[in-house]
Order: structure tokens, then C-alpha cells, then sequence
């Protein structure tokens, strides 16, 4: 009999219907488990509750109804509503997984829920405290897509150009005479739908990765991470780009210890050496040719949707056999300390006061007291603003 697996987060199921997944979603590694097990979608987002806790009954009176095998979390790290008693209650009834991607944009959340978590599956592995039965992993399309196809791009950058150095960086290339194409959100050549977006990458002599990040002006100030908000870089994939048999040029980061410099991609550490790399791969096609290779035999060995779903068994074998209950570590002051004050925040941004009934305010205000930290300048901003716009 098939164990189920209950997936648990925000506009998932919707998603999945009506296949608007981004080419790098999380949710085009689900659907692989769907072979070995029943998997059920608890989405919240699609209700519109008046605020967090209101999102956190349904999500557990959901979990008591399916009463799965497997709880897997996405972004939970990203939507910080729940508490240690609603971790608790989940780790009663079943094992949890977290399909972590955004640990560099929210470590705090990410080193909180973490403890509970019996198998987690994140792009930076190398971030978390207890190493047991944490795996490296990339969203997007687990299957070769590579294509066959002419080379009429020098050099293709895709993503958010707003974010940090991106637009300094490609314009850099471009005012030194290299031609670049750029898509992604506020670009030239706009947002790729899925098969856009592989076909771009098949058609690129070189594919371009910008990790360099400002979370400062990125993200909104009440988000900030006090662990994460000075941090530079962030981990960007690279499973959709070695997937196609992409040649990289990578700006300088961690990546994972299987990704090898100069075998599977090349890394650059500023504009200057990025330009006399462009320049030198772009002539020398040998040489493109032998990296991008290697990426593409990686994928196939190590990331491919077989390798995904045998290590996923394997884990649900050994872990049913030995279920643990016990966290993994423990919290000092400053761990509970900044995620209480990030949870306030998100719970102060996602409410909807417009909507919100006495009873859930008093609630709301409940759960704030028990933990009073907030970042306070900021959220005065905003509820005098939404003050304002009322009156």
C-alpha cells in the first residue's frame, strides 16, 4: 500500500493543474513521487484568511484529516506561521521533510525549523548545524533538456535584473562590445515561459550566473534577516543550466562539493575577469565544449529524477524503521530571539486588517505578547500608513 505525503504551503495544487510552474519550481520535483506515493496538496494561500494563525488551523486541521506518512514543507523558512507547539504536533503524526531554497535569505527561520526536521533537502547543505540526513538539492526539471540547437547568443543572462549588480554587470559586457541578451524580470527581452527558457539556454554559447545579492535593497525591510541581511552572495542553481549541457561562467560563491571549477563551470571574481573570460570562451569553443560536456554527464549522474527518487525511498525506508522523535538540537537565546522578532514581522505583513474579526485581533495581539519583538521603526511605518490611508 502506498504510504501518502502531504505538501504543505502556498499556491501549490493551483500550480500544479493549471501547469504554471516556473522551469526552476520546486513542484516539478514533486510530481516524481508520485509513482511510490499518494501525494495530497495543503495549500493556504488560496483562502483568503484575515491572518496567519487563521492559516495555521486549517493547515493542521487538514493534516488531521489525511493523517499522512510524510509531511513535506516548501519555503517553510520563507513563511515562518508556525510555532513550537505546531511543529510538535506535526512531528507526533508524521516524518517531515523541508524542501529548502531560500536558507541564504533566511537563516534565522531556517536554523529554527530545522530541528524538527527528519530529512531535509537544501541548496546549501553546507549552512546547516547538524549535517545528518541534510542533502544537496536544486529545484526544477529533473529530465535532460538538451536540444540540438544553432548557438546565436554570445552570452545569455537570465533573472531579475533589479536584484544587486545584475544590470551594472550585463551592461558592463555590452558597453565593451560583448552581445549579451538578457531576459527575466525588468529585461530587454522579458519574462520565458518554460520552453523559452530551455531553448535560450540550448541556444547560448555561454550562460551567465550572477549571485551577488543586496538583501537590503531587495527585500522588504520588515523581511530582513538579522543572520542574512549583510550577506553578499547568495546560492543560485545551476541543475537547469548542466541539464541543457550549458557552459557557466559563475560568479564566485560556495557551491556544492560535487560542482567542480573549471570541469563543470568556470568561476569569475569581478567584471574585469569576467570580461577576459567571456572573450576567451568565445573563441575558444574546445575548450567550452569539454566543460559544458562534464556539466551535462554530472547532471545526468548525480541529478537526474532516478537519482532523486532512489535516495527519497531509501530514506522513507530507513526512517520508518527508526522513527525519531527527539530534535535535533537545541536553541540558545539569540536563535529564538531573531526568529521571534522575524515571525512578528511576517505575521504584522501578512495579516489582513481589512478582513480581520475582534476575536483574531485579540488573538493576534495574544501571540505577540508572548513574544514582543518586533522591528518596531518599521512597523510603525507601515500601521501608520495603512492609518492614513483609512482616514
Amino acid at each position: 500500500m502506498k504510504k501518502t505525503i502531504a505538501v504543505v504551503g502556498a499556491k501549490i495544487a493551483e500550480y500544479v493543474q493549471n501547469k504554471k510552474l516556473y522551469a526552476d519550481s520546486i513542484l516539478n520535483n514533486i510530481k516524481y513521487l508520485k509513482k511510490n506515493f499518494i501525494v495530497i496538496f495543503v495549500e493556504y494561500h488560496r483562502f483568503n484568511f484575515s491572518s496567519p494563525l487563521e492559516k495555521v488551523r486549517y493547515v493542521k486541521s487538514q493534516i488531521n484529516k489525511i493523517n499522512p506518512h510524510i509531511i513535506i514543507f516548501r519555503d517553510i523558512e520563507a513563511h515562518p506561521i508556525y510555532t513550537h507547539e505546531d511543529m510538535i504536533f506535526f512531528k507526533k503524526k508524521s516524518l517531515l521533510i523541508n524542501l529548502e531554497q531560500d536558507r541564504d535569505m533566511f537563516v534565522s527561520s531556517s536554523v529554527y525549523y530545522s530541528r524538527y526536521m527528519d530529512y531535509i533537502l537544501t541548496n546549501a547543505p553546507w549552512e546547516h548545524r547538524e549535517k545528518k540526513n541534510v542533502h544537496h538539492f536544486e529545484s526544477g526539471r529533473m529530465i535532460s533538456n538538451r536540444k540540438n540547437l544553432k548557438k546565436i547568443y554570445d552570452v545569455v543572462f537570465i533573472g531579475t535584473m533589479s536584484k544587486a549588480n545584475r544590470k551594472e554587470i550585463v551592461d558592463f559586457l555590452k558597453n565593451n562590445n560583448i552581445k549579451v541578451e538578457d531576459f527575466g524580470l525588468g529585461s530587454n527581452n522579458g519574462i520565458l515561459n518554460s520552453k523559452q527558457y530551455f531553448d535560450t539556454i540550448n541556444k547560448a554559447k555561454i550562460c551567465l550566473r550572477l549571485s551577488s545579492r543586496n538583501f537590503k535593497k531587495d527585500i522588504n525591510q520588515l523581511r530582513l534577516d538579522p543572520q542574512s541581511v549583510d550577506r553578499k552572495f547568495q546560492s543560485v542553481q545551476l541543475r537547469d543550466y548542466f541539464s541543457c549541457g550549458a557552459f557557466v561562467l559563475l560568479e564566485k560563491m560556495r557551491v556544492y562539493k560535487k560542482f567542480v571549477n573549471s570541469k563543470h563551470f568556470v568561476f569569475f571574481n569581478n567584471k574585469k575577469d569576467l570580461l577576459k573570460k567571456v572573450k576567451y570562451f568565445l573563441k575558444n569553443n574546445s575548450d567550452r565544449k569539454v566543460i559544458s560536456n562534464n556539466a551535462y554527464k554530472l547532471f545526468l549522474n548525480e541529478q537526474s529524477h532516478h537519482k532523486f527518487t532512489k535516495n527519497f525511498n531509501t530514506f522513507v525506508k530507513k526512517a520508518s524503521a527508526a522513527e525519531n522523535k527527539e530534535l535535533k538540537y537545541r536553541l540558545n537565546f539569540k536563535d529564538i530571539f531573531y526568529f521571534k522578532k522575524i515571525q512578528n514581522n511576517y505575521f504584522f505583513l501578512t495579516t489582513n486588517y481589512s478582513k480581520i474579526t475582534l476575536y483574531n485581533f485579540f488573538e493576534l495581539i495574544i501571540f505577540y505578547l508572548r513574544f514582543p519583538y518586533f522591528s518596531y521603526l518599521g512597523v510603525l511605518k507601515i500601521f501608520f500608513r495603512k492609518i492614513l490611508k483609512k482616514i
